[in-house]
């Protein structure tokens, strides 16, 4: 087994169309449940919504199914003509439960199939049909019972710890020039931090970048993050009830801007798609008049730290496939059906200038 590298190199091959690590790494998707070969398409384009493991059992014994469309396993096991055959036969019926007797029947013998799948695919013919069980991981992703109480209170406790490190002593509030307060939404608790003037960030919870985008704010004003509201957090707060709401979609709130002058067009190009409209990552490249740079617009998307007023949710696959989203996939399915059913009437004047929205 070839010894994988840094996470960051794995990212910067898969940027690269490097194929180097394809059937040494496979590439995990926590947002929808699914592992992929390093060469599938399907991969989130953005760095925080995909990790990486170096074996097929190791994708599975993580809870991952296999993409529908790269098919690893398959492709994994067409050297072996007898492993590829049942390979396939699990994929035509994944809810059954096989047994040894079952493969008895057909005339092989289970201790030859079992040597084969582990040479093959790393874990025998039996436990790979316990693994691909249907999981309500791999069906479509809903939301919780109590969406209000979607973060789970470890992740909640480890963001305060945080804000406390990054937050001034009592005795020095003129130092504070940003605030942080937490957002109450039907979809979860979203932690905005803005200046007087404009939003910082704005995050739910479970948004697995979040932690570093706090301390890259904290290392980047070179001030604390206090405690409490600014006026621009309360226009934030104001905005998204009349969003939530369906009142007004417009979440017409002043950013503050971060970032490369790149990521800076991708992201003022994000606030131009109408809500109830969708762009690809093409069309999104197209509305900044760069078409080749996709895959670099994509991880902007990725790395936009304002969810919802800087509307990442609304780029999705070119084959109309929801894709990734930081803060996980049902809200991004929870947000554009919202949007759906709220956003007026689309008009010449609502729409963006260039791109493939429909």
């Amino acid at each position: 087994m070839l010894t994988l590298p840094p996470p960051d190199a794995l990212h910067d091959a898969l940027d690269a169309g490097d194929l180097a690590f394809e059937g040494h790494a496979w590439a995990l998707d926590p947002a929808a449940g699914l592992f992929h070969r390093f060469a599938c398409a399907r991969i989130p384009p953005a760095r925080a919504d995909r990790a990486f493991r170096d074996s097929l059992s190791a994708c599975l014994d993580a809870g991952f199914a296999p993409c529908p469309a790269c098919r690893p396993l398959a492709t994994a096991a067409a050297p072996d003509p007898l492993v590829a055959r049942m390979v396939a036969a699990l994929e035509a019926e994944p809810g059954r439960r096989w047994r040894e007797a079952d493969v008895t029947a057909l005339g092989l013998d289970p201790a030859d199939l079992r040597k084969r799948f582990r040479r093959r695919l790393g874990l025998g013919f039996l436990q790979l049909a316990r693994a691909l069980a249907p999981s309500p991981r791999a069906s479509r992703p809903e939301p919780p019972p109590d969406p209000a109480a979607a973060a789970a209170p470890e992740v909640m406790a480890e963001l305060e710890r945080l804000l406390d490190e990054a937050g001034a002593p009592d005795d020095a509030p003129a130092a504070v020039a940003l605030h942080a307060d937490w957002i109450a939404t039907p979809i979860g608790p979203m932690l905005a931090i803005a200046d007087a003037h404009a939003l910082h960030v704005l995050e739910f919870a479970e948004r697995a970048a979040l932690p570093g985008e706090i301390r890259a704010l904290r290392a980047a004003a070179n001030l604390p993050i206090g405690r409490g509201t600014t006026p621009a957090l309360e226009a934030t707060r104001a905005a998204l009830a009349a969003y939530f709401e369906g009142r007004d979609l417009a979440l017409d709130v002043p950013v503050a801007r971060s970032g490369t002058p790149f990521r800076q067009s991708v992201w003022d190009a994000l606030r131009r798609i109408p809500p109830g409209r969708t762009l690809s990552y093409l069309g999104l490249a197209e509305a900044i008049g760069n078409p080749a740079a996709t895959r670099a617009v994509a991880q902007a998307n990725g790395a936009n730290p304002m969810a919802v007023v800087v509307p990442c949710h609304r780029v999705i696959g070119a084959d109309g496939s929801l894709t990734g989203y930081g803060g996980l996939l049902w809200r991004k399915t929870w947000l554009l059906e919202h949007e759906a059913r709220h956003a007026p009437a689309a008009s010449p004047e609502g729409a963006m200038p260039t791109g493939d929205a429909p």
